[in-house]
């Protein structure tokens, strides 16, 4: 490898973090231009990654458009893989498509499979979708089983932006019936990624939540028979975390760590899916935290709530950031924060009912009036306000620390009887 290939390899792998992007980009522009094919491919390859980046977007586009005209059919290749990742942020999408529209009956194969790849990436961004769809499906029964394959793993990616939803379902469930177990395993796993699409669709949480079952069979399937490539190897112990902190109440917290610790091994080295991984690793903090309050004081309660809210805060902004490039993943996380946050209104709700048993239990005694408060401001508990949650609680531990003060009076007063005693001493332990 000489020093231009080199130098593009490096741009490819560092442009995002590089200080100096004027003068790099400057390189890069050239090297888009030199006479060596290997080099002009290095650099294409570079200016799809560095595209988001780039200072002179126009210049940058003239000069992924030209390459995609290029002589050389492996530099066509890379422009076209480079088009799929540039698409979002080229300033010309209608010349963008029709290039890509192009491509994708090049009469080079490899171009081909490029262009079938690229089309699933950009699916949502072309202008015409129509156009778009019929081509996928055109690729979808072409005599090669690799073009297929790649229309098949497209269409995953497609899927909640195609015209014909019910037609591109059947066609990837036909694909898990090929010969070809490569074909059937990104079949499978572009039903999963359907499945998820229409899981976050689905109007009731009880839907959702069998959405999710269905999809990770599909994932499954894909895992257990991928041989050299799994391309399922991230989505199925995600999403296995996801339904495990989400819906298994009594999912031991061992089993949850076993599945993060296979998504953080299936990240590694993707930034869009370490932001996931830290997100769900929240979500699983949070769960924890809200856990704990069961059997808790008010001042251990006050201390998880405010733990638990940072949580899902961070959950919330971590899900914001891999929105652009990972959308389908960001809205099942999206759709797991209300899920959670019901745990705790179930949590308050029995904190709500202890309250009541309170305030019947001091009816006639001492603390009758400290009961009745504490039942008041109990019912004034919310999820949806955290500060007025804190104010509520606050004002329930003092109320609470009068009623500690007030207590061994009680137990002098001869009119009340054992139970009442009981009760209260019991709501005494409580927030201690």
């Amino acid at each position: 490898m000489d020093e231009r290939e080199e130098a593009v390899k490096q741009i490819r792998i560092n442009f995002a973090e590089l200080p100096d992007k004027e003068q790099v980009w400057a390189d890069l522009h050239q090297l888009t231009k030199d006479e060596d094919s290997d080099v002009r491919h290095g650099a294409v390859l570079s200016l799809g990654q560095a595209f988001p980046h780039v200072p002179d977007k126009e210049q940058a586009w003239a000069d992924l458009h030209q390459l995609t005209k290029d002589e050389d059919s492996d530099v066509r290749a890379g422009a076209v893989l480079s088009l799929g990742q540039a698409f979002p942020h080229v300033p010309d999408k209608e010349q963008a498509w029709a290039d890509l529209h192009r491509l994708m009956m090049d009469k080079d194969y490899f171009v081909q499979r490029s262009a079938t790849w690229s089309l699933g990436r950009s699916f949502s961004h072309v202008p015409d979708k129509e156009q778009a769809w019929a081509d996928m499906i055109r690729l979808i029964k072409d005599k090669n089983s690799d073009v297929w394959l790649d229309a098949g793993r497209s269409l995953g990616q497609a899927f909640p932006h195609v015209p014909d939803k019910n037609q591109a379902w059947d066609d990837m469930l036909r694909l898990t019936q090929d010969e070809d177990s490569n074909v059937r395993v990104y079949a499978n796993h572009s039903l999963g990624r359907a499945t998820i699409f229409r899981a976050t669709e689905a109007e009731s949480e009880e839907e959702f939540r069998k959405g999710l079952e269905t999809a990770l069979a599909f994932f499954e399937k894909a895992s257990t028979e991928a041989t050299y490539i799994n391309p399922s190897d991230f989505c199925f112990p995600f999403y296995r975390s996801f339904y495990a902190i989400t819906f298994n109440k009594h999912e031991a917290k061992a089993e949850v760590q076993r599945y993060l610790a296979e998504v953080k091994k299936a990240a590694k080295g993707s930034e869009n899916k370490e932001l996931l991984l830290e997100a769900i690793e929240n979500l699983a903090n949070a769960l924890t935290e809200a856990q704990r309050l069961r059997e808790a004081n008010l001042d251990t309660i006050k201390r998880n709530l405010n733990v638990y809210r940072q949580y899902c805060d961070h959950a919330a902004d971590l899900i914001c950031a891999a929105e652009e490039k990972t959308p389908g993943a960001a809205r099942v996380l999206r759709r797991g924060l209300p899920i959670i946050d019901e745990r705790i209104k179930l949590i308050i709700s029995e904190i709500q009912e202890k309250a009541r048993a309170v305030c019947k239990q001091t009816q006639g005694t001492l603390l009758e009036e400290h009961g009745e408060e504490t039942s008041r401001y109990a019912q004034e508990l919310s999820i949806q306000d955290p500060l007025a949650l804190m104010r509520a609680l606050n004002t329930m531990d003092g109320i609470a620390r009068d009623c500690v003060n007030i207590f061994p009076r009680i137990k002098e007063s001869t009119y009340v009887n054992n139970s009442r005693i009981r009760g209260i001493g019991s709501f005494q332990n409580r927030v201690q």
